[in-house]
């Protein structure tokens, strides 16, 4: 799992923070992200409702109405890649070259077609981080659609590895 937070300076978006996850609980996860808000008043974010994310993302959405969103990614996933592919050919995202994982990451989102020739979008292998599921970039797209739908600086998001373990995420 991953948050996710931007600053957003002239209509740029800089990675202000990145919280990476790995066998932490849930409930762990919802206290940070509740701290999240509590601290920065002015945050927003979106989280990945779909499955074992649902929870968290309705205590969020229950507590901070105007502030997070909740995203269903069997509805939404392609409008959430093609936001992420704009903001990065519209030179709107600033990411560090260090760690490498999160270019990696970033990278790993394709543009696919179903057997159908309906477009969707594929993850591919992190080759610096192999237990992701370009949960960063995901995180990434999901700091953009809060931004886009709740109109307030500095997005957050959350992404679920969706392991159906209690103590992954």
């Amino acid at each position: 799992a991953c948050f996710w937070i931007d600053a957003i300076n002239s209509d740029k978006y800089t990675l202000a923070v990145l919280i990476t996850f790995s066998n932490c609980k849930f409930e762990s996860q919802k206290q940070l992200a509740d701290f999240l808000f509590k601290t920065f008043g002015i945050m927003v974010g979106a989280g990945d409702e779909t499955g074992l994310g649902g929870p968290n993302c309705e205590f969020l959405q229950t507590k901070y109405p105007e502030r997070f969103i909740p995203v269903n990614f069997a509805s939404k996933k392609n409008e959430l890649g093609n936001m992420l592919i704009e903001v990065f050919e519209q030179g709107g995202q600033e990411i560090p070259k260090d760690p490498p994982e999160i270019g990696a990451d970033l990278a790993g989102i394709r543009k696919d077609t179903t057997i159908a020739g309906r477009l969707c979008f594929s993850e591919r292998s992190n080759p610096f981080n192999p237990l992701s599921h370009c949960d960063m970039a995901w995180s990434a797209a999901l700091a953009k659609f809060a931004n886009e739908y709740l109109e307030v600086a500095m997005p957050c998001a959350m992404e679920s590895a969706g392991s159906g373990s209690d103590t992954d995420g």
